[in-house]
């Protein structure tokens, strides 16, 4: 089965350096999904789970995370510019290294979450 016919829940999948730029991801289940390398870029990805995730080395630039979720989330080394993070929860994640120029980030919530440049 492709991962066009999944529709939004992609529960533990490999999608490692995909690119998933052709599918509407808003509201999607990413729990413990692999998306290292993943190409993410411009997508609307508001009201995502990303609950144990991987998102290392991730291209989500200029991306829509609006309320997302990312608890337990490795965020390491993503390209996050211009992403507009606004209202999103950030609990007990990584992003040390990752690349966090002009995000917006108003209400955004982080709590035990380790930011290194």
């Amino acid at each position: 089965m492709g991962i066009e016919k999944l529709g939004r829940d992609y529960t533990g999948m490999d999608l490692r350096r995909v690119d998933l730029r052709e599918l509407y991801l808003a509201g999607a289940n990413m729990t413990g999904a692999d998306l290292k390398g993943a190409d993410l870029r411009g997508m609307d990805l508001s009201d995502t789970c990303f609950t144990d995730a991987n998102l290392t080395g991730a291209q989500l630039q200029g991306a829509n995370l609006k309320y997302a979720i990312f608890d337990n989330t490795k965020m390491n080394g993503a390209n996050l510019y211009k992403a507009d993070m606004r209202g999103a929860k950030v609990i007990k994640s990584s992003l040390a290294g990752a690349s966090l120029r002009y995000a917006k980030m108003q209400e955004a919530r982080l709590s035990e979450t380790v930011v290194l440049y």
